[in-house]
C-alpha cells in the first residue's frame, strides 16, 4: 500500500464501521480493506485507490450485510410439504 493512500484507506475502514454496526464486526471491515488494498498495491497510479477500495469493500460488506439480514423463510404450509389441504389427515378429512 502506497504511504500516501494509507491514511485515507484507515479513514474509509472507520466511516464503514461505524456505518454498518453491529451488523458486520471490525476485524471484517479492516480484512475487507486490507484485501481489497492489496489487489491495487502496484497500480502505476496510486490516487484513485481509496476510490476504488471503497466501491469494492462496500459492495461486499454490503452484500454479506444483507445475506445476515434475509429472513429465513418459513416452514412450506402442509399442503406445500404433503400436498394435502391444512387439516388434512390421509384416510379423509378431519
Amino acid at each position: 500500500m502506497d504511504e500516501a493512500t494509507a491514511p485515507s484507506l484507515a479513514e474509509l475502514e472507520g466511516r464503514l464501521v461505524l456505518e454498518l454496526g453491529p451488523s458486520v464486526p471490525a476485524s471484517v471491515v479492516h480484512r475487507c480493506v486490507e484485501e481489497a488494498a492489496s489487489r491495487f498495491a502496484a497500480a502505476p497510479i496510486q490516487t484513485y485507490v481509496p476510490l476504488l477500495v471503497e466501491r469494492r469493500v462496500r459492495r461486499s460488506l454490503h452484500d454479506r450485510r444483507d445475506e445476515v439480514r434475509r429472513p429465513v423463510p418459513p416452514d412450506p404450509a402442509p399442503q406445500e410439504r404433503t400436498g394435502l389441504p391444512a387439516g388434512h389427515v390421509r384416510g379423509g378429512p378431519r
